[in-house]
């Protein structure tokens, strides 16, 4: 028989007055404990939070009731948070990520690995362009009561940030820590790099570019300049749905120059949906194809800014080109804002004034919720405009030199010998710096860059000849100084020259018995011959002595294009590039312009120019002012003395008035293109032997005498004797410059 004893249904409140009596006595007597232990006060110690029990009337029901403490058992010895919040900010200053993890919480260390957080704030930093973090603690924050294990605090600092783009700037933030195993570490969240960033946000850099300056001639008409193109494009989905896709193609075709099969193509695998460009054609057709191409269901038209030089070949070595950065260039660029898809200069202004005209990048740096919405505007600078460059180039005298010049190669080169600014500078073969933006196409580039005329060569600046004739100023020069001769001296100017052990050489004509003015006028190379021999033998350093002190051998230092620096050969100098001696003939062949000679058109006319200010040498200008945006001047480049030619009054007299009889006296060379001509002018000409059959041909002189104006150099290569060459090519110019009217001006 079974058998169940009756439960006796009682009261549950004498188990809850027992229970309760119990806790009360157990919390006295740990708390007596802590404090006879020297403990921290018992109400610095966590709350106890009392769960109270829920009554089950049930007759099987047992009141209960739980405590759960959330303070932390309190530490003897906390250490200060200060430094470890220190210690953190330093290694993120120095970049030193793996350090910056070694700190973090054990739950911040797993929510993400050592190489996830090393590359978040690489990448991070790579985005903003920040080059340098400095930070400061502003407080020391006060330990919480009875501060232990999983306690928390917050170290308030200030970041200083400096980045390419959008500058310096700081911001307010603070480092939070708990303490693990009674050691601080740094409760990281994305917030601790950019205040209130997010885990789910990212921070984006908007780049803001410069406008590119634009380059001006004299009188301000632009050499260069930012225009446009038109890009047509179409978004394929539109463009079936019209149902005239092949008709749509067709016209888009003439423009691009591409068959409709060839644009198919183009966007036959990308997103329906997306706009997809087919190319692009010049901005000045814009009105007409919006008349065109806005009707057609699917096309669309964007524009593109680009560098135009409305100009096209003329001064184009002057004006130089851009193209896009290279990986290499980036690697010094990037410091300044530049990315893979910006321009540069790469040759003539363009390049030389890279800096003026490229402007100062700028950008808004944001942070950008997983929507693709703008949260927050963390630090913007605005783009500033580059400032344009003003030549000292005049459009109109640098299309005439062109045209004298014609399709012969070399050089013609106008100056203003007052001021010794460059009006005018001209080399052919040139090219059209368009079409570094355009594109070549392949059989263009290869004609151009495989040419052995070299288009891309600037011959004023950057090729050097043997000077002929020009050079014998220099030779007169030192042999009025070094050897005492006058401008009375007599030579005889023979066909036929005999010097030292046998040494013969050749007149250009029979001139018979000359003076050195005359010699000047007819060029007589036995005068100079003469001369040769008698500084050799005093010292065969004399004459490439003097060569430099006329600026040949060195870089005129003219601005705004390259420029190399020629040869004056020496003893010394062929020694040690040839391995010879220096011979007798050497200086004799020197003293004539030929020879191991190599000058520029630019160093001959900048030596002249310093004849035509009775011996003041300076750098030739070509760069004449940098203007912002507002037409204000920031800087204007003038000529720098460079030195004074070795030549006393007397003898500066001696050489310009052989000058003057080149053109106003039968004997000389350039007598015959000038004859005619109404205005005196100081010129000597040269012929110099080259490689080629024909001689190179050179003219430099100038007008007017008493007030020089106007420096006109002239040279041709390889097609003959400068009387017939460029003699008549500078008659021609002079024509332009100062019209040949009876306005007379007397000669010096």
């Amino acid at each position: 028989m079974a058998y169940r004893r009756r439960r006796q249904r009682g009261s549950p409140w004498p188990t809850f007055l027992v229970t309760l009596v119990v806790l009360l006595v157990g919390g006295y007597v740990f708390r007596h404990a802590i404090e006879s232990e020297g403990g921290r006060l018992a109400e610095r110690a966590a709350a106890v939070i009392e769960h109270r029990p829920t009554v089950n009337l049930s007759p099987d029901a047992t009141p209960t009731f739980t405590v759960v403490v959330d303070s932390p058992i309190p530490l003897g010895n906390v250490p200060a948070p200060e430094l470890t919040a220190s210690h953190f900010l330093d290694a993120w200053s120095a970049g030193n990520y793996q350090q910056m993890y070694a700190m973090l919480s054990k739950e911040a260390q797993g929510a993400q690995t050592q190489q996830k957080f090393i590359q978040w704030y690489t990448d991070l930093t790579k985005e903003a362009t920040i080059t340098g973090i400095s930070t400061h603690i502003t407080s020391i924050p006060t330990l919480p009561p009875g501060a232990g294990n999983g306690a928390s605090v917050q170290v308030p600092f200030t970041v200083e940030f400096k980045t390419i783009r959008v500058g310096t700037f700081q911001e307010n933030n603070s480092v939070p820590l708990v303490l693990e195993d009674g050691q601080w570490r740094v409760d990281w969240q994305p917030s601790l790099f950019f205040s209130g960033l997010a885990p789910n946000d990212t921070v984006r850099l908007f780049p803001l570019d410069p406008r590119r300056g634009s380059i001006l001639d004299r009188k301000g008409r632009p050499l260069a300049m930012m225009g446009f193109q038109e890009t047509i494009g179409v978004v394929p989905s539109d463009l079936a749905k019209g149902g005239h896709e092949d008709q749509t193609l067709q016209i888009i075709s003439q423009y691009l120059k591409k068959s409709p099969a060839d644009l198919k193509k183009i966007y036959a695998n990308q997103p329906p949906d997306w706009f997809i460009p087919l190319g692009d054609v010049s901005g000045s057709l814009e009105n007409e194809l919006h008349q065109k191409l806005d009707p057609l269901p699917g096309v669309s038209l964007r524009r593109k800014p680009i560098r135009v030089y409305p100009q096209g070949e003329v001064a184009s070595h002057i004006v130089g080109y851009v193209g896009h950065i290279t990986e290499d260039e980036l690697k010094t660029l990037k410091d300044k804002g530049y990315t893979i898809d910006d321009i540069v200069g790469r040759a003539g202004v363009e390049q030389w004034a890279d800096s003026i005209l490229a402007g100062q990048r700028g950008g808004k740096l944001a942070v950008v919720a997983p929507t693709g919405e703008v949260v927050r505007i963390i630090a913007q600078r605005d783009a500033v405009p580059g400032d344009d460059v003003v030549l000292s180039i005049d459009l109109d005298i640098q299309k005439e030199a062109e045209q004298v010049l014609g399709k012969l190669d070399g050089s013609v080169i106008v100056m203003n010998p007052q001021d010794n600014s460059v009006l005018a500078m001209a080399s052919y073969p040139n090219f059209d710096p368009n079409k570094f933006v355009t594109g070549f196409t392949p059989q263009e580039w290869q004609a151009m860059n495989s040419s052995p005329d070299k288009p891309f060569l600037n011959r004023p600046t950057e090729a050097a000849y043997p000077t002929g004739s020009i050079f014998k100023v220099i030779t007169a020069t030192a042999g009025m100084e070094q050897i005492g001769y006058t401008a009375s001296s007599i030579f005889d100017c023979s066909y036929w020259w005999h010097g030292p052990g046998g040494l013969m050489m050749h007149n250009w004509e029979p001139q018979g018995h000359l003076t050195l003015v005359q010699s000047i006028t007819g060029s007589c190379d036995p005068t100079f011959y003469t001369m040769g021999v008698a500084l050799d033998r005093k010292n065969p350093n004399i004459l490439p002595d003097y060569a430099r002190k006329f600026g040949l051998g060195a870089k005129t230092g003219i601005n705004g294009v390259n420029e190399i620096a020629g040869i004056v050969p020496d003893p010394q100098w062929k020694q040690k590039t040839l391995n010879q001696p220096w011979y007798l003939g050497d200086t004799v062949n020197l003293s004539i312009g030929q020879g191991y000679l190599e000058a520029t058109p630019i160093q001959m006319a900048n030596a002249y120019s310093a004849i035509a200010n009775n011996g003041l040498r300076r750098t030739p200008i070509l760069v004449w002012k940098e203007v912002d945006q507002q037409g204000k001047v920031v800087k204007t480049f003038d000529a720098q003395e460079l030195g004074r030619l070795p030549d006393s009054p007397t003898e500066l007299q001696t050489i310009q008035a052989g000058m003057l009889g080149t053109t106003s006296d039968p004997l000389g060379t350039a007598y015959y293109a000038f004859s005619t001509y109404k205005h005196p002018m100081e010129v000597k000409t040269g012929s110099a032997e080259n490689q080629n059959v024909l001689a190179h041909a050179w003219f430099v002189g100038y007008t007017p005498p008493t007030h020089p104006t106007y420096l006109i150099l002239v040279m041709v290569e390889g097609r003959g004797e400068s009387m017939q060459i460029a003699s008549p090519m500078a008659r021609q110019l002079m024509d332009y410059l100062w019209p040949n009217n009876d306005s007379q001006i007397p000669p010096r």
